[in-house]
């Protein structure tokens, strides 16, 4: 009986502790600040179009750097330029994948963590498509945009690939609808096991 009770104590801390990890991930997507090991950070803008054809990590520490990239790296007028950026306390972080033959690709952040004093690293997905998947017939450069403190640290990227979706989209119009799935997870949300 003992032994059981220790078992379920083990079983709701490691319950409890995967839901404040998920948490702690879904409030940075969704723009809510969020510190882990001394980095305090939240997403800011993303899309799928942009000048960069390679992978890319750019720190914009100043209104001038961002006017630049604005201009120089998605094509807009410098004065279209986001204004809303505290630069004294914050800085914009980009992350290009480069250039893709479709669409169907995006990238998100999923921590910015301090793996010493000087270094903090970025750990972030780009989302591939899935296979049949439909999806934009032209050339894309995903890119998301996250807002981090100022701190005493530089900044590295690991960017891993995913196929499929982030998690929490749902894909319309699967040419797989009424099939069996081909994706080997019939929650993803692709539709095929429908």
């Amino acid at each position: 009986m003992r032994q059981h009770m220790c078992m379920s104590r083990i079983r709701l801390f490691i319950a409890v502790a995967a839901l404040a990890f998920a948490a702690q991930s879904a409030f940075a997507q969704f723009g809510f600040p969020i510190q882990n090991n001394g980095v305090i950070w939240r997403n800011y803008a993303s899309g799928i179009t942009s000048r960069v054809a390679k992978q890319q990590l750019v720190v914009l520490e100043t209104q001038g750097d961002l006017d630049r990239y604005w201009l120089n790296v998605m094509g807009r007028k410098p004065e279209t330029s986001p204004r809303d950026i505290d630069w004294s306390k914050e800085k914009l972080v980009a992350i290009h994948a480069g250039a893709r033959p479709s669409g169907g690709y995006t990238i998100t952040v999923q921590n910015v963590i301090r793996v010493s004093p000087t270094v903090a690293r970025i750990v972030a997905t780009e989302w591939t498509p899935m296979q049949r998947q439909f999806v934009t017939q032209a050339v894309t450069s995903p890119w998301t945009l996250i807002r981090v403190d100022r701190g005493p640290f530089e900044l590295d990227l690991d960017l891993r690939q995913k196929q499929g979706p982030p998690p929490g989209t749902t894909i319309i119009g699967s040419p797989e609808r009424g099939r069996r799935c081909h994706c080997d997870n019939c929650a993803c949300g692709c539709g095929c096991g429908d």
